[in-house]
């Protein structure tokens, strides 16, 4: 069985820890979960049978393959190296860390001198496949515009037209799926990001348009009602394309 842990136990890490329990990736158990909060940590690993963590230590002490982070940026970025340096394969989730190139270069070099890679879940967007496929034909322009409702308590504008780069910096801990968009369609700089505001009887999702030398696209994700959940089963997909025999 390959040994896989958690960073991270609010809403997503129990959906992706539950997921591990339930074998929704095949062959893979679950051996720890991390948490700075001892209630919260130990709470998730008596549901799923595995190892509370509170300090990074314990967790890396299991000797997990794969660490699936859905926890913060912030603690992706205190973090995600020493899992590298490790020998951990890091899956996450709070892809805005990302945007700080210091970060990004030392993430890259852990990685690479140690055989194993971070991995960029999609998250609720779709098509960064085919953004990826479309930078190898040629220069590609990338939009993702976010639908939501107007709220009040958002902590988002209603409406922004801006770089991925200026959305992660206005909202860090919102607008995650900006920096996955810029890495797979080439840069944050030239990746636009925008907010549109729909009404209550519409649902709320994203459209990710890409233009360049290999035509046009456009995909759009409704969300349904299942919110931000899709993030964390994006995690474990990601996990079963790393580790079958074929990939798709």
């Amino acid at each position: 069985m390959i040994r896989v842990a958690v960073m991270g136990c609010g809403k997503l890490g129990r959906i992706i820890a539950h997921g591990l329990r339930d074998g929704k990736v095949e062959d893979c158990q679950v051996v720890g979960v991390f948490s700075r909060t001892a209630a919260s940590a130990e709470k998730l690993a008596a549901e799923c049978g595995c190892v509370p963590c509170t300090r990074l230590e314990e967790l890396l002490d299991l000797k997990p393959a794969y660490i699936l982070e859905a926890a913060t940026g912030e603690a992706l970025m205190e973090h995600g190296v020493r899992c590298l340096q490790a020998g951990c394969n890091v899956i996450c989730i709070s892809v805005g860390a990302l945007s700080n190139e210091v970060f990004f270069r030392q993430a890259e070099t852990a990685a690479r001198e140690n055989g194993v890679k971070l991995v960029v879940a999609s998250g609720v967007i779709g098509g960064l496949d085919l953004a990826a496929s479309a930078r190898m034909a040629g220069e590609l322009r990338g939009v993702l515009t976010k639908y939501h409702y107007s709220s009040g308590v958002s902590q988002l504008p209603e409406r922004y037209d801006g770089t991925a780069r200026e959305a992660i910096e206005m909202s860090p801990r919102h607008l995650n799926i900006a920096v996955a968009a810029g890495l797979a369609c080439g840069s944050l700089d030239t990746t636009r990001m925008r907010l549109d505001v729909v009404p209550p009887e519409e649902q709320s999702g994203f459209t990710l348009e890409l233009s360049g030398e290999f035509g046009s696209a456009s995909i759009c994700c409704n969300r349904a009602g299942r919110g931000p959940a899709l993030a964390a089963y994006s995690a474990l997909a990601a996990l079963q394309r790393m580790i079958s025999p074929i990939v798709y």
